[in-house]
């Protein structure tokens, strides 16, 4: 009994408190990372299997068609307009260049379409 109120005692019990509520904290932290990275990574998997169906639609416009084939190509590609060893820049192009490519052709193919493709392949 005496051990159970002793100082010594109490402090044990109070870091031992404390490192469970820590820990509490940083699992439910690596969760909410380990999700939302979970999520991002669902979201442009789904993206990329709605516009592979764009493309292959017969009323996708063709100017649509060659901005996608650009950005495809220019994210795979080795050649890059800005060295990527050059540390911001070189990324930082990459990073800009495809999205835009991408939102151009987007705005090119008419909503029903990507709707269509979009119900298909399963996303709102």
């Amino acid at each position: 009994m005496g051990l159970y109120f002793s100082r010594e005692a109490r402090s044990v019990r109070e870091n031992n408190r404390q490192e469970d509520i820590t820990d509490q904290k940083s699992g439910s932290r690596d969760m909410a990372v380990k999700w939302s990275i979970q999520g991002i990574r669902n979201r442009v998997s789904r993206e990329f299997r709605v516009y592979r169906l764009v493309l292959r639609h017969d009323r996708t416009p063709w100017i649509t068609r060659v901005l996608l084939g650009a950005a495809l190509a220019y994210a795979l590609s080795p050649i890059d307009l800005i060295p990527d060893w050059i540390p911001v820049l070189g990324h930082l192009d990459d990073v800009i260049i495809v999205p835009l490519l991408v939102w151009l052709a987007v705005r090119f193919v008419p909503s029903a379409v990507i709707e269509e493709c979009r119900t298909f392949t399963g996303g709102s």
